[in-house]
């Protein structure tokens, strides 16, 4: 019986798992000459680690999507996704050092390259700066 009560417990636990299809961040990224918001959506292949190759989507204004990855290199310390009930987002496991990871970003569209470089820093935050083929410059924090 008890055996039996453990793996419906555990089945319960899986169920109640965040979707590995939605996105751990949605942040604003915002067009540094105009002003408006496009959306950027960072999502994680599984498990905490966010190292290696992940999968991002920008929601440009006028329906425009753009698709593609980002890469965190750890430059000090464990940079981690982590979730919590008030917060989603980089969780830091060593607060020795102000920054504990650097990134970058790519993502494509119709007609349009948007590269980025951030910071993931402490205060459970990352930083971060873009440019377009088209001589756009963005910025986003979260």
């Amino acid at each position: 019986m008890k055996r039996y009560g453990f793996l419906a417990l555990a089945a319960l636990l899986g169920a109640c798992a965040p979707s590995q299809t939605a996105p751990f961040v949605a942040a604003p990224l915002i067009d540094l000459q105009s002003g408006q918001a496009s959306t950027i959506y960072l999502y994680r292949n599984g498990g905490a680690g966010v190292s290696g190759r992940q999968r991002v989507e920008v929601a440009q204004p006028g329906g425009l999507r753009l698709e593609g990855e980002y890469n965190v290199l750890q430059t000090h310390g464990v940079v981690h996704v982590e979730a919590t009930s008030r917060w989603w987002g980089f969780g830091f496991q060593d607060t020795s050092s102000s920054v504990l990871g650097q990134g970058s970003l790519v993502a494509r569209g119709a007609n349009v390259v948007l590269s980025c470089d951030f910071t993931v820093e402490n205060g459970r935050h990352a930083n971060g700066t873009c440019s377009d083929n088209q001589g756009r410059r963005y910025k986003f924090s979260f």
